[in-house]
């Protein structure tokens, strides 16, 4: 690497750093590096069908990760490695969460982030190409489509009818405010059904750009500080360890990558740093903490001979609904999944507001050995209590007729276990059995926020101000979800694009 100075480096490519570099490289006199870990396709016509293909998430550009879910019990843990990040790996679901979820942000000091703040800002992102109101915007680089009610595969139609039989009101628009219940929920995908990454949607028109570099398959080990501000990163790639230097550095490495690399760089518990030998620059003792996911559990069963097939869409119906006894709104997501191999088919309910925290710590300083991640999933009672209503609730549903049909009869667990299905419905009514099997079962929803998240400047907890700068260092700032301070009642993607644009805004006009 050559020894020029950078205007701005932005670390990870992924559902902000991509919004980052792409809107920061709009000024022409900005000169921006975007760096990411893994491979970078210069175009769609020369990226692998797996990450243009909107039927299921794909699972061969990874970080290989794997997380404590409860104690003792481990699961894999997807995370995308390739420019475009999880936006081009995953399940295509553009949910942009409740008004509720940003207003609470203030409470921790973020004047900045209340729900009349980022809606202007998800209007600009959104082209939704079905629905116009003052909800919505069209024209934005991220177009959003729902699938047609009668042209559902006969899974997903089943399901639909059995969430009416059941009492659930049907809703078109699951980014109205106000909505709740069951309908076929609004999709990133192209008029050609392609998932649209912000590798595509920000990225592909930005290459042309002069002032614009990214660089894909280089690893950041550490952001160098000295005397207080970042001004360079240590990277590690097919020319070994090298340092790039830049007036202005943003990490996007997403909630796992990010705190992962200001532990490495020194900045976070000094106890922790030092445990794995690093010298500590800055105490920020929030940096790994505050770790959240959506819980999701759930059963499956074998679908009838050529029922679901390889072009089979994941999802296509989604129904939101609030837990019984709860007063958040859409605390809950229901879906029917297929996908083989068998069970090709499931129902899995997902708790969208837990209260149950985790924590990410280093197994080692190098760069190359995964973090410690510990999700701590279900540990808050009322979080178990939830779940175990919509186990409850998805025993109602396999009883259903409708579901019953396309061989909801001899269940598998997500313990692996079988059981019939009436019997399940009998004995997901014992909460001791209950508790039980969600201890062993729970997985992640792989939705992943707040291991840096934002505060004020006299919280000892947060890592950075509302505007993302980081407390302590000049010169680095954060966007991506490791920011949020707490987890909205939704996929997290379309809020990870909608944090890239807002900061990105501050960016251009700012210096530092």
């Amino acid at each position: 690497m050559s020894a020029e100075i950078w205007d701005d480096i932005v670390i990870g490519a992924g559902s902000s750093g991509a919004v980052i570099a792409s809107r920061l490289s709009e000024d022409s006199r900005r000169r921006v590096l975007l760096i990411e870990a893994g491979p970078d396709y210069s175009g769609s016509d020369v990226t692998p069908f797996s990450l243009l293909s909107a039927l299921k998430p794909a699972r061969d550009h990874d970080w290989g990760f794997d997380a404590e879910m409860t104690p003792g019990r481990r699961f894999e843990y997807a995370r995308g490695r390739v420019v475009g990040g999880s936006s081009a790996v995953n399940a295509c679901l553009a949910l942009r969460g409740l008004p509720s979820d940003y207003d609470e942000w203030q409470k921790f000091g973020l004047e900045e982030w209340s729900w009349s703040d980022v809606l202007p800002v998800f209007r600009s992102l959104e082209d939704d190409v079905e629905i116009s109101n003052e909800y919505h915007g069209q024209g934005g680089p991220i177009g959003v489509r729902r699938h047609e009610l009668n042209n559902l595969t006969p899974g997903q139609a089943a399901f639909y009818a059995a969430c009416i039989d059941l009492g659930f009101p049907e809703t078109p628009d699951h980014n109205h405010p106000e909505a709740s219940g069951v309908g076929t929920g609004p999709w990133n995908i192209d008029s050609q059904g392609r998932r649209i990454s912000t590798a595509m949607a920000y990225l592909e028109s930005a290459r042309g750009r002069k002032n614009l570099r990214i660089l894909g398959d280089l690893l950041v080990d550490k952001v160098v500080i000295e005397e207080g501000r970042a001004v360079a990163v240590d990277v590690i790639g097919p020319m070994g360890r090298e340092r790039i230097d830049g007036r202005r550095i943003t990490l996007s490495c997403g909630t796992i990558g990010t705190p992962s690399v200001l532990l490495r760089s020194g900045i976070g518990d000094p106890v922790e740093l030092k445990r794995n030998g690093i010298v500590p620059i800055v105490k920020r003792c929030g940096v790994g903490r505050n770790l959240i996911d959506h819980a999701r559990l759930g059963v499956g069963w074998m679908g009838m001979p050529n029922f679901v097939g390889n072009d089979s869409p994941y999802l296509e119906v989604l129904l939101r609904y609030t837990s019984t006894g709860s007063d958040r709104l859409n605390d809950m997501q229901m879906m029917l999944f297929q996908m083989l191999p068998e069970p090709s088919l499931s129902i899995r309910t997902q708790l969208m507001k837990p209260l149950s925290q985790g924590q990410l710590c280093l197994n080692s300083a190098d760069p190359l050995v995964q973090p410690d991640i510990r999700l701590n999933l279900l540990t808050d009672p009322e979080d178990m209590r939830r779940i175990i209503d919509g186990l409850q609730l998805i025993a109602r549903f396999v009883a259903n007729p409708r579901i019953a049909q396309i061989g909801a009869r001899s269940l598998v667990l997500d313990d692996g276990s079988n059981m019939d299905a009436s019997v399940f419905s009998q004995q997901i009514q014992d909460v001791e059995w209950a508790v039980e099997y969600a201890q062993r079962a729970v997985r992640h929803y792989v939705h992943p926020v707040g291991t840096s998240r934002m505060g004020s400047l006299d919280d000892p907890d947060a890592v950075v101000d509302q505007y993302g700068k980081l407390i302590g260092v000049q010169g680095l700032r954060i966007a991506d979800a490791s920011i949020m301070p707490t987890i909205p009642a939704a996929n997290t993607n379309l809020s990870c694009i909608m944090i890239g644009e807002r900061i990105a805004q501050w960016m251009l006009n700012e210096a530092d």
